[in-house]
């Protein structure tokens, strides 16, 4: 097998190795030229594919960074209870009721036992 190795000098014609033909300086640019439209076409239309997922991406990030933010301000607003539990003082509350309304029944009941047995 015989291998053929082209190597081409930008300064010479183009010349097809099947036939006698050349190519142009004016030829080659054309076809180039051609070629380097069709290429910027496609890469301006990609360009524009891409800008569009782009919208509701840069929209994601904006409500991140904003809740983002609220996290860190309810963080600081919690911590700056210094350590005060409102469920402990709804509960101590809860039992100083149940508390006084046992302590009512209690007396309640003793009255009625005192008015059925006098």
């Amino acid at each position: 097998m015989k291998r053929l190795t082209v190597s081409l000098d930008h300064s010479a014609p183009v010349c097809s190795p099947v036939g006698s033909a050349c190519a142009t300086k004016g030829y080659v640019r054309e076809q180039v030229g051609t070629a380097e439209t069709k290429l910027a076409t496609r890469v301006d239309g990609q360009e524009s594919a891409l800008r569009i997922p782009m919208r509701p991406l840069k929209d994601t990030n904006e409500k991140t960074a904003a809740n983002t933010m609220a996290i860190d301000t309810n963080r600081k607003d919690i911590q700056g209870l210094d350590g005060c539990r409102p469920g402990r003082h709804l509960a101590a509350d809860a039992k100083k009721q149940a508390e006084s309304a046992s302590e009512a029944v209690r007396d309640t009941d003793s009255k009625l036992e005192a008015l059925n047995t006098g």
